[in-house]
């Protein structure tokens, strides 16, 4: 995921770090800065609006914050996920993180507080996978191994009432255009 101001991006991997990439412009390369604390994979990574903190998501079923400057943890980990989280985003305007993983929930987070919002929203029948805000923030689309896009109200923490069909498998990443008026979903169903 790259920052706001595209200075700099940030990458999760199978050895458990999170890495923060930076372009060292005396030598002419990258250079990164290693952070631990998750025991296992980390699944998805994203920078706040404003560039000045890092979400991670991971198998051990945790979410991490740091700080996009130092590379430090901001907090103890988010605990609230039951299993693996496969995917985290933050709202257009940074106050609230939205997470999914294989309990399948979708769990809203109030970043300031550093603590859950909601009760977790219920609905998919099989691991969320992917997520993303519309750009107004009004609307939470999820995805999910059950082949379904679901929309929520991240302001009230509530189901929308939209369940959108048509793939015939697991539904793995969903994007909203800048106007707003659509979405667009990658499936296993190609």
């Amino acid at each position: 995921a790259y920052s706001p101001d595209g200075t700099k991006f940030v990458s999760g991997s199978y050895d458990r770090t999170v890495r923060l990439w930076m372009w060292d412009a005396m030598a002419h390369r990258f250079r990164d800065k290693r952070m631990e604390g998750h025991s296992k994979t980390v699944q998805s990574v994203a920078f706040s609006p404003d560039g000045s903190c890092i979400a991670s998501a991971s198998q051990d079923s945790t979410i991490r914050l740091w700080d996009s400057r130092s590379g430090e943890p901001l907090h103890e980990p988010l605990i609230g996920h039951e299993d693996e989280v496969y995917a985290v985003v933050f709202s257009p305007d940074g106050t609230i993180l939205a997470s999914g993983g294989q309990d399948s929930t979708v769990r809203l987070w109030d970043v300031g507080r550093r603590r859950s919002a909601y009760q977790p929203l219920r609905g998919h029948t099989n691991a969320v996978t992917a997520l993303a805000f519309s750009p107004d923030g009004t609307t939470l689309f999820s995805t999910s191994y059950d082949k379904t896009i679901r929309s929520w109200d991240p302001s009230a923490g509530s189901y929308l009432g939209q369940t959108y069909v048509g793939h015939t498998n697991t539904i793995y990443g969903i994007g909203a255009s800048p106007c707003g008026r659509r979405i667009a979903t990658a499936s296993a169903d190609k």
